[in-house]
């Protein structure tokens, strides 16, 4: 049993990193994705840091000391054998560092830009009793914070005549973030898994626009819409295990229904300049429309998969594929620039030690991940775009696996990942966009509510 001094330890570190993550994400966030532009800007990736080191398979993922942020049904809390019951509480945070390197197919210049963000912020809280857990059966409880998309692009084009310049700034920022609370149900071989999520956010776009000229000052037209959004959304799934002799195969499914979101825009029209720093000061005002209200038509996503575990409980293997009807994507009932979309996700786990091996050296209780996936993405411009990634990853101990005292399930895992890819098309005259994204977060377990006695 760790002492409480260690546990207090540990989570003055989740903490630091928390707040390091808030800073950072604050501080350093210059993504520039002129893509985000279209219907509620550029989707978060939307699988725990785990499920990213193996190309993001999530519908047949079940993990006890981790959060499954895709299939609702693989957060049973269910302890791994031999510990048929324990009451441990789950706090799991991740966050990434991504680099994006943007590329025109009909220009040799490149752009770099690089963002940080909390991935998730996510609570399991056990509700299994002694006797359900002996009949095995198993019920959660979560909860969390995570965002859905980001919309960030500042782009400048110039054009030159004979006599005088044009000069167009585009401009673009907000995002989309999600609370939910779920419940996730095992009995026996069948997992259940239902959530609900409030979506709010907001996005501003604008263009300003005007001439440059050495002999005459020219104000700018500045063309700007703001808005906000919220709503209600559902998701669910299931996980089934099927034994063999070799393993456990384990089929698992979920969907995100379709939903709508209540919004209301701003619309202005008016005249800007600019001082001596940048900075831009009013003019006058053309037209301003406030408060004008409409719904965004979310689309459905669905996912289906299987994972393969050996008996040895070493290695995990699996394919998912996942679809989103992008296409029925709606604002204000206009229809946006975006497709139907599509991934194929491959991954795979391995641990070293076999599960009824002792752990003799530290590296013996690390989990190495890999994995690919391919699709395509949402939007649609200019041609169809590929997204694809190579993916690699590891968990970490915080403590020493190698201590008799240790358990896993009062204990801190470190999580990483790496993802290498690209979205776009040589072929067409869209920008490509080639991703490195780096994904660390702490997933720590633990007994905190349960009364303790020294001796």
């Amino acid at each position: 049993m760790r002492s409480a001094y260690s546990i207090t330890k540990s989570c003055k570190k989740i903490l630091l990193l928390l707040v390091v993550g808030l800073n950072a994400q604050l501080s350093w966030a210059q993504e520039n994705s002129p893509y985000s532009r279209y219907g509620l800007g550029d989707l978060n990736p939307n699988q725990h840091i785990i499920n990213r080191g193996m190309g993001g398979i999530s519908a047949a993922f079940q993990n006890w000391n981790s959060a499954n942020l895709t299939n609702p049904a693989g957060n049973v809390l269910a302890p791994p054998p031999p510990y048929i019951h324990s009451p441990f509480v789950l706090f799991d945070v991740g966050t990434e560092i991504s680099v994006r390197a943007l590329k025109s197919n009909i220009s040799p210049e490149k752009f770099s830009s690089t963002n940080v963000t909390i991935s998730y912020l996510h609570f399991g809280v056990p509700l299994t009793s002694q006797k359900m857990a002996e009949k095995k059966k198993f019920l959660a409880l979560n909860f969390g914070l995570k965002p859905i998309s980001q919309v960030s692009y500042r782009i400048e084009e110039r054009i030159r005549n004979n006599i005088d310049s044009m000069h167009t700034l585009y401009e673009g920022e907000g995002g989309l973030n999600q609370v939910y609370l779920g419940t996730a149900y095992r009995i026996k071989n069948l997992s259940l898994g239902i959530r609900g999520g409030y979506s709010f956010g907001n996005k501003t776009i604008s263009t300003l626009r005007g001439f440059v000229s050495d002999s005459t000052e020219y104000y700018y037209g500045n063309y700007e819409t703001r808005t906000t959004y919220n709503g209600l959304s559902l998701s669910a799934g299931l996980q089934y295990d099927i034994p063999t002799t070799g393993g456990l195969f384990k089929f698992g499914a979920w969907g995100d229904f379709n939903h709508k979101l209540n919004a209301e825009k701003d619309e202005l029209i008016g005249t800007v300049q600019f001082d001596f720093d940048g900075q831009k000061h009013t003019v006058d005002t053309v037209s301003y429309s406030k408060d004008i209200a409409g719904k965004i038509n979310m689309p459905l996503k669905w996912g289906t998969g299987i994972t393969f575990v050996d008996k040895t409980e070493r290695w995990t293997a699996g394919v998912e594929y996942e679809q989103a009807m992008w296409k029925e994507l709606t604002v204000f009932g206009d229809p946006e620039p975006t497709q139907n979309s599509y991934k194929i996700r491959i991954g795979a786990q391995y641990y070293p030690t076999a599960k009824d091996k002792q752990i003799k050296k530290y590296f013996e209780a690390v989990t190495y991940r890999l994995g690919f996936y391919y699709g395509t993405d949402p939007v649609n411009v200019e041609g169809e775009r590929i997204d694809y990634a190579f993916t690699t990853g590891a968990s970490f101990p915080l403590s020493n696996p190698r201590n008799p005292r240790y358990r896993p399930f009062n204990a801190g895992v470190l999580n990483t990942s790496l993802e290498f890819g690209g979205r776009g098309d040589k072929n067409n005259g869209n920008i490509r966009e080639g991703l490195f994204r780096f994904n660390i977060g702490v997933s720590f377990t633990g007994n905190w509510f349960q009364k303790r006695k020294y001796y």
